[in-house]
């Protein structure tokens, strides 16, 4: 059975994200529950002060769905210099969504990924994106 992962990150940190959804593809027992890279290509990049209220709705409401669906939800901590939102939202939503329903699963990821006192709710941390990946695939 394949594990539905929710990746959340820093939206400038496309690349890594990229990267990491690449990986989930090419593993068997992988899958991630909702590209949100591809829904900011959909939007042109527009920045999301700049969309109207329907636009934001929904976007928001995708991501908290898939969330909902997810086995796991996977935190690459924001690198040294970036911040994020959305991502700690998530986090946050990931671990209402724990207490009620005992899943997703927290993982954080990343040598930044003490930055703020909630990721002490996660229940799996690691130093690399690497290793995370590697514990997801062996479980």
């Amino acid at each position: 059975m394949r594990k539905k992962i929710y990746v959340a990150a820093c939206s400038r940190e496309k690349e890594r994200v990229a990267g990491i959804y690449g990986q989930i593809a090419a593993s068997s027992n992988l899958e991630v529950t909702f590209n949100w890279l591809a829904q900011i290509d959909a939007f042109d990049g527009t920045p999301e002060a700049q969309m109207d209220p329907r636009t934001r709705k929904f976007c928001a409401e995708a991501d908290e769905q898939a969330i909902e669906r997810a086995d796991y939800l996977w935190l690459l901590a924001p690198s040294v210099g970036m911040t994020t939102r959305g991502a700690w939202f998530e986090l946050g939503y990931a671990r209402r969504a724990y207490l009620a329903k005992c899943a997703p699963i927290i993982l954080v990821s990343g040598p930044e990924r003490f930055q703020t006192i909630f990721t002490e709710c996660a229940h799996r941390f690691f130093e690399t994106d690497m290793d995370a990946l590697v514990w997801l695939r062996e479980q």
